[in-house]
């Protein structure tokens, strides 16, 4: 293992359940001078990390490829040479991945071939999938600093966007699934229980963001995203930054909805962990 984590500054890492509000945060990292990523879809989702790491095999990846792996995408994301050996098993990783189009292959691929030239500013990424392979991260690199934006269940039940349910959730919930909001409120509690368990582990390097409260206390989150990140920001730059929020009009769409359509272990789950109340068959 070569020292690349001992001289350079730890990452901030955005992840979440794809429609949680993980772009919004990675404008707010983007907007005080962080390096994101130099391939970036529609969405700020870097698309190396996407290529390299979203597929279902990752986990059973051994400890050697993976640290090599994600080695290697840290210094391609800081600017820094990749050693042939390197360059071998990204280009292999790419190659077979055939979640992504030929393009987004071919940008990929370019970046190991340019004249390295280190950045000078903090970085980081944001990739909704990020939460998967989080662990195995930070056991590579115990300082990164992990945001997992975590918006409210029924909420992401009734998104339009059920990509990780696809992909994941025959692996997480043990089962073949249906895209359905009864599944995806299924999918998004077997994940908070992983990510609360992930998060005890991580400790101080583990930031459990909630979209809600940032819409409506901005400037709160926002100072607390400082501190967790280890710089200080006047009140001038908060509220600034604040600008960026703007609550989106799917924001509460689950209040009113029926819960029958929902397994009930899953309801008493949001209900316990997150003090919900109930009035007759709705949430309130």
């Amino acid at each position: 293992m070569d020292d690349l984590f001992s001289y350079s500054p730890p990452p901030v890492a955005i992840g979440g359940i794809g429609g949680s509000g993980t772009r919004l945060v990675c404008d707010i990292f983007k907007s005080i001078g962080f390096s994101m990523g130099s391939v970036l879809n529609p969405s700020n989702d870097n698309i190396l990390f996407s290529v390299l790491f979203k597929n279902l095999s990752i986990l059973d990846l051994d400890t050697a490829q993976f640290l090599t792996l994600y080695q290697s995408f840290s210094k391609i994301s800081q600017g820094l040479p990749l050693q042939s050996a390197e360059i071998n098993l990204l280009t292999a990783a790419i190659h077979s991945n055939d979640l992504f189009p030929e393009h987004w292959k071919q940008q990929v691929l370019a970046l190991m071939h340019e004249k390295p030239q280190a950045i000078s500013m903090p970085w980081g990424w944001k990739e909704p999938n990020t939460h998967r392979v989080i662990e195995r991260i930070h056991e590579v690199q115990p300082d990164i600093k992990f945001i997992y934006v975590r918006r409210i269940g029924l909420d992401m039940a009734f998104s339009s966007n059920q990509n990780q349910l696809k992909l994941w959730g025959p692996q997480v919930l043990g089962r073949p699934v249906e895209i359905s909001p009864r599944d995806s409120l299924s999918y998004w509690c077997a994940t908070q229980q992983r990510m609360d368990k992930v998060q005890e582990k991580m400790g101080s390097s583990y930031f459990d963001l909630d979209y809600d409260t940032l819409c409506l206390q901005p400037e709160k989150i926002i100072a607390e995203l400082f501190r967790f990140i280890g710089k200080s920001a006047d009140k001038t730059v908060i509220n600034t930054l604040s600008l960026l929020v703007k609550p989106p009009k799917s924001m509460g769409r689950y209040k009113n909805k029926p819960l029958d359509i929902f397994r009930s272990a899953d309801i008493e789950y949001l209900t316990d962990r997150f003090g919900l109340k109930m009035a007759a068959n709705h949430l309130i």
